[in-house]
């Protein structure tokens, strides 16, 4: 580093990095991965934004030196930072989280003896302005029953729709590759009880199919964190830091109607039948969780992943608003995950 000394190090605007209880990480929020690394890193990228690389050298030990070439050659290496003569000439990225929509995403399941009227519940969802939707089978709806639906969202503000359904005879790859060529919003589909398990991305269409022997016949299922399901992106991110990344702008309607938060919680809002879900989601009571956010949840706030991790307030241990989510089986005392695949 003798070519640098006389410079300063910075991140680059979309690299956040995130410190934990031992260890910490470097978000890379435009390459959409994530860096572990030494909290003390961290430590030193903070006082390189400020303080030249050459008045650090001449200050810390000898034997400390090669962590400090270590450290910086890291952070120039892996295009998470670069050497400037100005670090105030380069201004950071916007931390503050918003969303158009008065609702951004929402969750629809359905039972074999569900009476949802989809246009209207569609409608209700167009005029809350809501992006994402989920719909959510814990039965095998025919062919034209899932068409059906599926066509009334080709005339909303749905962006996008993930499909969790039960295994049928009728589905394989074939029926969802045409599937998904018709209804553009398709992005993500789910097949659970299914006699096997297999994953398969839909290059052309941008859609991510799997199926599953994992039987689902309640809302239980949800709620299990695991680094295969971390995302690395500037709204999670900035979103985790301001609010609660799982129920911030959510709402839900389970398979008996009743509107709530998320469909695996008991308390309800109110059902579809008789209660408007602009009138549920006016209600401050209904907003109450929307910002808790991760750095206040008992050990989530001590864990390096927070803010790329998704939360659970269905699941909680010793069922406390507060309290960590119980199907969280990472450890950010000892940086050690228990009986979760990677």
């Amino acid at each position: 580093m003798d070519n640098y000394s006389d410079v300063y190090i910075k991140l680059f605007p979309s690299c956040k990095p995130v410190k934990g209880y031992r260890r910490g990480i470097i978000c890379d929020l435009e390459n959409m991965t994530y860096h572990l690394v030494p909290n003390s890193l961290i430590d030193l990228l903070e006082l390189l934004t400020n303080t030249k690389l050459k008045d650090i050298e001449k200050v810390v030990e000898d034997d400390s030196l090669q962590v400090l070439n270590e450290y910086t050659s890291f952070v120039l290496d892996n295009n998470l930072g670069f050497i400037t003569e100005d670090p105030v000439s380069f201004s950071d990225i916007e931390t503050l989280f918003h969303h158009p929509s008065t609702i951004s995403n929402a969750i629809l399941v359905s039972g074999s003896d569900s009476q949802h009227d989809y246009p209207d519940i569609l409608n209700q969802l167009d005029q809350l302005n809501c992006k994402g939707l989920e719909l959510r089978f814990f039965y095998s709806p025919t062919e034209d029953e899932l068409n059906d639906i599926l066509s009334l969202a080709e005339d909303s503000r749905l962006q996008s729709i993930d499909l969790i359904l039960k295994h049928s005879p009728y589905m394989n790859d074939t029926y969802f590759i045409d599937l998904v060529t018709k209804y553009r919003r398709l992005s993500y589909i789910q097949v659970h009880s299914a006699p096997f398990d297999h994953e398969y991305y839909i290059e052309e269409n941008f859609a991510f199919l799997r199926y599953t022997s994992v039987r689902i016949i309640d809302n239980s299922f949800c709620g299990c964190i695991s680094p295969k399901n971390f995302a690395v992106n500037v709204l999670l991110f900035t979103e985790s830091l301001n609010f609660n990344n799982c129920l911030n702008k959510k709402i839900a309607i389970d398979e008996d109607g009743k509107i709530k938060n998320c469909p695996s919680m008991q308390n309800s809002h109110g059902t579809i039948t008789n209660t408007k879900l602009k009138d549920v989601v006016e209600n401050e009571e209904f907003r109450q969780l929307w910002g808790l956010t991760k750095d206040e949840i008992d050990i989530c706030k001590d864990c390096e992943f927070r803010y790329i991790c998704t939360d659970c307030r269905a699941f909680t241990e010793h069922g406390e608003v507060a309290s960590k989510p119980s199907k969280c089986n990472y450890d950010p005392y000892n940086n050690s995950w228990r009986n979760v695949e990677s």
